[in-house]
């Protein structure tokens, strides 16, 4: 699969998308100034309810000694991070967006790969990043991290 930059309405798009949650911050909004490392990017702050919501919804696992379940206690501040490329797949058609979810706890930890998805249309990865918050299950089997 050969990665596509996003185009300035991708960008744009993007950063609508953002708007529509509290203190989000990422590509489109408020920097204006393109991509980061190649690929659109997200984080949207949560509460720590929302944080075990999401946590449950993916699948993560609550009883590995090395989870970072066992560590939510120790942060005061969450996020949900969003990271979206476009790949050419084929000779023809649409290229789908690719999304990866992963959640921050503080400044330092990072918790990658938490849950992957497609989308035809970039705004649908918002409808995921939504439904995953909200503790909707996603329609795949769970990462047994």
């Amino acid at each position: 699969m050969t990665p596509l930059p996003a185009t300035a309405a991708d960008i744009a798009i993007w950063g609508r998308g953002l708007r529509s949650f509290k203190e989000a911050t990422g590509t489109g909004y408020p920097f204006p100034d393109g991509q980061i490392a190649g690929h659109l990017h997200a984080e949207i702050p949560l509460t720590l309810v929302r944080l075990v919501t999401f946590w449950e919804a993916v699948g993560a696992s609550k009883t590995d000694p090395k989870s970072a379940w066992h560590q939510f206690h120790e942060f005061s501040r969450y996020g949900l991070v969003m990271r979206a490329q476009r790949h050419k797949v084929g000779w023809f058609g649409k290229s789908p967006w690719y999304c990866e979810f992963s959640c921050t706890l503080g400044d330092q930890l990072e918790v990658r790969g938490l849950y992957l998805t497609s989308s035809a249309e970039l705004v649908g990865l918002f409808d995921h990043a939504e439904m995953l918050m909200r503790g909707d299950r996603p329609l795949r089997a769970p990462d047994p991290r």
